[in-house]
């Protein structure tokens, strides 16, 4: 689902290949009657033909618009109203579920730093060795307490609602 915009939003010019497509249409009705794949495949080809100098043509337009639009968008940016859109389009980061490695690694590193264990990075791969060579029976107990804390913390998220 796409984002909607504030409508007084500088709108994005349009690329060099898109423009090429959009004069294709306008001299040529018959592309109308095409599929979107056969009207793709047709201008991808015509594109490829295309001479540099045409290319060289609509790329100078988009810089030309492109930088036109990118200081609008710098004013737009310092108004309230793209603040706002900001704060209505932002969505809430969705919180992951705890696995049993994150619960072994959690407890396993606090007692290597209790330690003094060099870095996080030799501890991550001294903890994953461990993790592999554990027995499922010790995993299970992992698991257990990962869905403890994953049932809590969806506890807690309902009463919030």
């Amino acid at each position: 689902m796409k984002k909607k915009h504030a409508p007084n939003r500088p709108k994005r010019p349009p690329t060099a290949y898109i423009r090429f497509t959009n004069e294709l249409r306008k001299k040529d009705p018959s592309i109308k009657k095409l599929t979107v794949g056969e009207a793709a495949t047709s201008f991808s080809k015509q594109w490829q033909e295309l001479c540099q100098e045409e290319k060289d043509r609509l790329c100078d337009e988009y810089n030309k618009e492109m930088k036109i639009y990118s200081e609008a968008f710098a004013e737009y940016k310092k108004t309230d109203e793209y603040k706002e859109s900001l704060k209505k389009n932002k969505k809430p980061k969705r919180i992951r579920n705890v696995s049993p490695y994150n619960v072994f690694l959690a407890e396993t590193y606090a007692q290597k730093k209790k330690e003094g264990c060099g870095e996080f990075k030799q501890v991550a791969t001294e903890v994953s060795k461990l993790w592999s060579q554990m027995s499922e029976e010790c995993k299970q107990d992992f698991q257990r307490k990962a869905d403890e804390l994953n049932e809590a913390r969806k506890n807690k998220e309902n009463k919030k609602c």
